[in-house]
Formats: structure tokens, sequence, C-alpha cells
């Protein structure tokens, strides 16, 4: 798989692009290869995708 970051997000997996729906999984996705090879606490990825007032079932 080939991720783009700069520009539009994009996933390819060889010729094919997937599709990215939604704006909370392109965050998610986006936050995660910014922090590759590393251990994402729950706790640090929910405050980066609702920096104030989570809703309860954000975990």
């Amino acid at each position: 798989m080939r991720f783009t970051v700069l520009g539009a997000l994009t996933v390819n997996d060889g010729d094919r692009q997937l599709p990215l729906r939604g704006l909370r999984q392109r965050a998610t996705l986006a936050f995660l290869l910014l922090h590759k090879n590393s251990l994402v606490p729950a706790s640090a990825l929910i405050r980066a995708l609702w920096p104030s007032n989570p809703p309860v079932t954000a975990r």
C-alpha cells in the first residue's frame, strides 16, 4: 500500500485507489501515518480527533 499525505490524502493498493469515506476516517489515518512506527495511545488519538468534548463513545 502507498499513502500520500501531501495534497490530498490517498491510499493506493497497486494500481487501485482505495476510497476514504468521512472526515473522521481520513483524520484517523492521517494521524496514525504521522506517528508511524510508534505506539499511539487511544487517549492521544481521541484528543486529536475531538480536541474538546469527545463523545462518550469515542473510546
